[in-house]
This record gives C-alpha cells, structure tokens and sequence, in this order.
C-alpha cells in the first residue's frame, strides 16, 4: 500500500504539471483539443507496443468489461468537467463540485467491503470541508443560479472520478497498460470529436506557425506527461482503496494549484482559501496515517497468523515424533 500511495501522489504532481501544460496550450491558442487527441493516441500505442514486446497481452475473463468501464468513466469525468467551464461555472465552484469524487469513493469502499475506519471518515470530511471553503462559498452561491447546469456538470464529473477509482478495485490483477490503454483510447475519441464541433473553441493551426522553442518542448513532453499520469492513477486505483486514491490525488491537486497561483501569478488568497487549505492539508496527513496503520494492523496480522501456523506445524511434529521412537523401538 505505500507503493500505492506514493503512486497517488506522483500522479497529484504529474496532474497538476498536465494542467499547466493545458493553460500554456489555451494561452498559445494552439488547436488544445486536436493536440491533446493525438497525445493521448501515442501514448495508447506505446501501451499496446509495450504489452507485445512484454508477451502480457491476454486478459482473463470479465477483466475487459472493467477495463473499459474504467476508461469510460475516466474520459467522462474529463469531459464534464470541461463541459462544466464552457457553460460557466466558476474554476472554484468546479472544483468544490468535483470533491464529492470522495464521498462516492468512500460509499463504495463501503460497499466493496474494504477497511474504513473513523480517520478515513475524518480525513474525508476535512477535504469536502476544505474544498468548499477554497472556492469561497459566497461565490458558488452567487452564482448557482445562473451557472446551473455548469455545477450540474461538474457533479456529474466528480461522481464519474469516483466510480472510476471504484472499479480499479475490481481488476487489481491487471496489468496497468491496460489501464491506461483504454483511458488514453476514450480520451482519443472525445479529444478528437470536441475539436471537431465547430461551437466548441479549440484554438486554430495557424496560431502554430511561428511555434517558439518552449512550445515545441510542450508537445513533445505532453505525451509522456499524459503517460505517466494515467499510469500513476491506474496503480493507485488498483493497490490502495479508492477512497484513499481520491482524497489523496483530489487533495494534493488543490494545494499545488493554489500553491501556483499564489508563487507563480502573485494571486492573493483570502482567508476562507488559507484555511481551506489547511483543512485539506490536514485530510492528506490523516488519509495518510489512517493507512499507515492499516498496513501496520495488516502486518501485525499476517505475523500473528504466520505464528500460529508454525506452532501448529511444531506441535503436529512432536506429535509424530513418539510414533518415529515406537515404530523403530518394534
């Protein structure tokens, strides 16, 4: 589970790197959408690439349903959340609205019949209290009438994160290309065909005529950032309960966002942001310390039942021992 947990939160890192590189594509007014399609197709093909030369290419059966449900639910969760920003919704009031990937996460948890103790409920209040107060309450509710359907959108896109970590949990056995070969397919398609809806904008070609050094070095390092954070998300999924994958990863995506705007744009941050990050601060250490004893629980266990079973092996041995002695006194 550490292995799982380090995972979560260089895949929190990587994702926070692939939404700069996202800004950066929006502020060159590159074709966004049409990029991050081909993107994600090279990565799919290095994926499939890398299970032939492996020889890992077979499945067992009821495995693909799962792979695609995950991937499916992946891209849908991508997709709300940018359908959320085209019909308005404040980046903040999305990100409040995306929190309850959480709750979903811990329900599930639940149901699948996993550990979750009164710290993974603490840890998990503390984000969802954490995430309301950095995206100042007051503005949600100012603008909740009139961006509706965009805060519908980003709940449908929270829920969608959720069940996409929940159904790792049913192919842990998995190899994680696969993972990551059928999110990167799903996003192929649905990059490609947003680019192609003439109302939504995705930037233009022409834009990339004069490309300039930094931007070239974007698209080159934009496919293996896209890798590298699907597969981190994938191993999280699959080795730690979702609810510790999400709290963890949504978590640590908050802070580093406000922590870039705050050193890199200069932006201020008001008092309900301060202390909802803190409050996010804290769910990570308590997220992470309600596992780290869960491991140690686990671990107590498994020694305590590896002693038991060594006792019963000594004590069936003494008990042979007098039948050795009378066999060879006869």
């Amino acid at each position: 589970q550490a292995e799982s947990i380090a995972a979560a939160l260089l895949c929190s890192m990587v994702y926070t790197a692939l939404l700069s590189s996202n800004k950066q594509l929006q502020f060159l007014d590159w074709p966004y959408f049409f990029i991050m399609g081909t993107s994600a197709f090279l990565v799919a093909i290095f994926n499939v690439s890398l299970l032939w030369w492996q020889r890992l290419w077979h499945l067992k059966p009821g495995q693909l349903k799962w792979v695609i449900l995950r991937g499916a639910l992946g891209s849908a969760g991508n997709a709300l959340g940018i359908f959320a920003v085209l019909a308005g919704a404040p980046v903040g009031s999305i990100a409040a609205f995306r929190s309850v990937n959480s709750i979903v996460a811990s329900l599930g948890t639940v149901a699948l019949g996993e550990h979750f103790g009164w710290l993974h409920l603490l840890s998990v209040s503390l984000f969802v209290l954490g995430a309301t107060l950095t995206a100042d309450p007051e503005e949600i509710m100012a603008t909740m009438g009139t961006t509706l359907l965009g805060h519908g959108l980003a709940l449908g896109s929270g829920i969608c994160g959720g069940c996409s970590h929940l159904t790792g949990r049913k192919i842990t056995d998995v190899h994680p290309s696969f993972l990551t070969i059928s999110n990167m397919c799903h996003g192929w398609i649905l990059y490609w065909t947003l680019h192609f809806i003439p109302q939504v904008p995705s930037g233009n070609f022409q834009s990339m005529e004069g490309a300039h050094l930094h931007g070239l070095l974007l698209l080159l390092c934009l496919p293996m950032i896209m890798h590298f954070d699907t597969t981190f998300g994938g191993i999280a999924s699959q080795r730690c309960s979702a609810a510790v994958a999400t709290t963890v990863i949504t978590s640590v995506n908050m802070l580093l966002g406000y922590g870039l705007d705050y050193f890199i744009s200069h932006h201020r941050m008001k008092f309900l942001t301060l202390l909802g990050s803190t409050l996010i601060f804290l769910a990570v250490l308590t997220m992470l310390f309600a596992a780290s004893t869960s491991m140690s629980r686990r671990s107590s266990e498994y020694k305590a039942s590896s002693t038991k079973v060594e006792h019963a092996r000594s004590q069936e041995l003494s008990n042979l021992l007098p039948l050795e002695d009378n066999a060879n006194t006869i």
